[in-house]
C-alpha cells in the first residue's frame, strides 16, 4: 500500500492513527522537482497514480514484496501564490524535514 503525505498533514509520523503503524519503518520517498508555485503538470500526481496503479494491482509482475511505501508529496493543491512569507517559510521547512526523513528523493525537472 501506498500513503501519500502532503503539506496539509504537519504532524510527525509518530503523532498519526494506528494505521500509521504499518508505515514506521518503510521506505520514505520524497517527490522533488518543478512545481513553479502550481504552474506546472502535476507530475507528481501522475507518479502516485501510476505507483498505486502498478502497485495496487493484479497484475503478476507487480512487486508485492516492498511492502508499505510512505510517499511525501510537496504539491500544495490550494497554494497561493501570493503566499505571505510566513506561508512560504512554513512550506520550506515542511519541504526540508521529510527530505531528511526521505530514504529515497525522486527529483524531477520538467520544461514547461
Amino acid at each position: 500500500m501506498i500513503k501519500v503525505i502532503d503539506p496539509s498533514i504537519s504532524l510527525p509520523l509518530e503523532d498519526f492513527s494506528l494505521d500509521m503503524i504499518n508505515f514506521q519503518d518503510k521506505p520514505k520517498v520524497f517527490l522533488a522537482g518543478t512545481i513553479d508555485n502550481g504552474n506546472s503538470s502535476d507530475w507528481q500526481g501522475k507518479l502516485i497514480w501510476q505507483m498505486k496503479n502498478k502497485y495496487n494491482s493484479l497484475d503478476p509482475d507487480a512487486d508485492k514484496s516492498i511492502g508499505n511505501i510512505i510517499v511525501f508529496n510537496p504539491r500544495r493543491n490550494d497554494w497561493n501564490q501570493n503566499a505571505s512569507e510566513a506561508d512560504c517559510e512554513e512550506q520550506i521547512k515542511w519541504e526540508q524535514r521529510h527530505l531528511d526523513e526521505a530514504d529515497l528523493i525522486i527529483m524531477n525537472f520538467t520544461d514547461d
